[in-house]
């Protein structure tokens, strides 16, 4: 059952329409056999069935995004990957397809967002802790490539990425870093 969860009740009807037991017909939609569909007893697993459908490379892509953060740029992401430029096209387009991105991009970023924050958290939590280390690092280093001397404007994300990694001297330089913009900015709660 969907318990009310819309992420959820989307996510059914998305794989309902994704193996035909619905799909649109000459007259308005036409249900074919639910003898055969067989639900997911959460969203969590409902998700994986559908990041699995992608192919191992895109679940991979969608891994790495999701340690990025809610939201990111596409440089970054692929900065982050490796991976080439119409590889990472097509690996974020079926996420954006599939809804679980969504296109954010203005005149002068290319930008994407997690549909949902329990989809990012999802496949988040999918990633093992050390590789979600070695991850926070790449996306550290993917922000400090891409953004060069305009890295001031992303210093929170810097220091949350180096927080959660190995990287002691980065972190506690972002961190004072972090510390002192809020302080400026007299955001007393971000920046302790």
């Amino acid at each position: 059952s969907t318990r009310g969860n819309p992420f959820f009740v989307e996510g059914v009807l998305y794989t309902l329409v994704e193996n035909e037991t619905v799909r649109w017909g000459a007259n308005g939609w036409v249900v074919g056999d639910i003898s055969r569909v067989r639900l997911p007893q959460s969203a969590n697993l409902l998700l994986g069935e559908r990041v699995q459908r992608m192919g191992e490379a895109v679940r991979e892509t969608l891994a790495q995004a999701a340690v990025l953060g809610h939201a990111f740029a596409f440089s970054v992401l692929q900065e982050m990957t490796g991976l080439a430029e119409s590889d990472l096209a097509q690996h974020v387009g079926q996420a954006v397809t599939a809804r679980i991105l969504l296109d954010r991009s203005s005149t002068t970023e290319e930008r994407f967002e997690f549909a949902d924050d329990r989809v990012r958290e999802a496949l988040y939590e999918t990633v093992p802790s050390p590789v979600r280390r070695r991850h926070h690092h790449s996306a550290g280093r993917a922000i400090e490539a891409v953004y060069g001397d305009g890295v001031e404007e992303h210093i929170e994300a810097l220091a949350y990425h180096f927080v959660h990694t190995a990287d002691f001297s980065k972190a506690v330089g972002y961190c004072c870093r972090a510390g002192a913009k809020g302080d400026r900015a007299f955001a007393w709660n971000q920046a302790i």
